[in-house]
Order: C-alpha cells, then structure tokens, then sequence
C-alpha cells in the first residue's frame, strides 16, 4: 500500500477518464464512420462509440449488455431497448412472432427491462411455449404461463456460487443487483418474490439432474431405475 500511494493520482485520474470519452472523442461512429457516435458500452472490450442503430446491431448477440449515452457533457445510462432493440426467441426472423414488451430479466450486475419476440408461427409447435423458449434461451421463466419475468441462468448460477461461499442472503443479493441497476435505491422494479420462487425451483431441479432423475421417458419416471433409490451407507468394519 506504501508504494502504490505514490500512484494514487495516477489511478485516480484513470478513474475519472472513464466519466468522458477517452480516446474517442471525435463524434463520428466507430462502426459507420458516418452518423455522430454517442453510444458506450460498459462491457464490451475497446469503449468505442456508436451510433444507436449500430450500437443496437453489435448488441444482438448480448442483449444485456449495459449502454450509455453522452449528451455533449457526461455519460447518462441508457438502455439497448431504448434504442430499439428487441430480443428473439425460439428462432431469428420469425414471420409471425409473438410480441412482449416491457419484460424483467435479472441478470448478473442488473435488472434489465426488455423488449422480446418469440416464435408464433409455424414451427412453433418445435420451439414451444414461451417458457420453453426462454429456456432454451438460458433465461429462467418466473412463471409457466404468460410469463414476465425471468432470471439468467448465469444470475442464478451466481447466486448460488455466492449462498454457497459466501453465505450471501436472496434478500442482500437481490438489493446489490437493484442498487447496480439504479444507485439512488429508488428503481420501481420489484422482482424479489420472483427471484425467491425461481431460486427455490432452478435449485430443486439441479438437485435432481444431479441425483440422476434428468433422464425421463413420456410418463415421467426415471429411466434409470436405480436413480430413485438411495443405497444404505455401508457399515463400519469392528
């Protein structure tokens, strides 16, 4: 610590460039080169600008990327659904998708209000449900019918990791992702009682793929037999 106080400034200063444009501060998109570039990242590698069209185009393989917008002063946040994007489901190009607005997605670091479409047309009857789709999409559905709301499998996963290691409580873990998502702690987005049922559930399936009752046939018993009796420990040798 001694010496690292020597580069405080440094670190500091660093710190604070993050609030302007860096190295990009010519107002041209990096992607088009022609409309004015106003778009941040905050995940993405590089911290180039974009305009919105194409800020929405290299987003449509990670949609919940977190975005800001400079408004010739600062950084305000934004969002990839504020610029237009909208989330596919079940297949790209549907001819006849389904429409949701307005969707809650928790995700690792923020609660995200989306836009999503899922397949509605002839090969629904292959995608399923739009619980079945969000699935396949790796997003947890709070609900089997008409669902609203969902969690990442990765936000899931990561809670579990934290419960685990760290003993972190649902409440606690649920309040940091509304706090990253809007500091003033005043977000109107209140998902807890969605996340408490979607943890309980995502946990109690783990628990049986791991216990070996993944496997199913039509009428749902396990195809292995033996996965459903647990074996009597054995018993210590005098």
């Amino acid at each position: 610590m001694f010496e690292w106080r020597q580069h405080r400034d440094e670190y500091a200063a660093e710190l604070l460039r993050h609030h302007g444009c860096g190295d990009f501060g010519d107002s041209s998109c990096a992607k088009c080169l022609k409309a004015s570039g106003v778009i941040r990242c905050k995940r993405c590698h590089g911290r180039q600008l974009y305009c919105g069209p194409c800020a929405v185009e290299i987003h449509k393989e990670n949609p919940l990327h977190v975005v800001e917008e400079w408004d010739g002063r600062c950084f305000k946040y934004t969002s990839l659904t504020k610029l237009g994007l909208r989330i596919e489901f079940g297949h790209a190009d549907c001819i006849r998708p389904h429409l949701v607005d307005d969707f809650v997605v928790l995700d690792v670091g923020a609660v995200h209000v989306v836009n999503i479409s899922y397949c509605g047309c002839t090969q629904a009857f292959k995608r399923g449900p739009l619980r079945t789709q969000l699935l396949r999409g790796r997003w947890y559905p709070a609900t089997h019918e008409f669902p609203r709301t969902a969690a990442t499998f990765d936000c899931l996963d990561f809670f579990l990791a934290k419960t685990l290691q760290a003993k972190t409580t649902m409440y606690d873990f649920y309040t940091a992702l509304e706090r990253l998502t809007d500091g003033t702690g005043g977000s109107s987005l209140n998902r807890y009682a969605e996340f408490l049922r979607m943890v309980r559930q995502y946990r109690h399936l783990k628990m049986l793929v791991r216990g070996g009752r993944g496997q199913c046939n039509a009428s749902g018993l396990p195809r292995n037999r033996m996965s459903s009796v647990s074996a009597p420990p054995g018993k210590p040798s005098e």
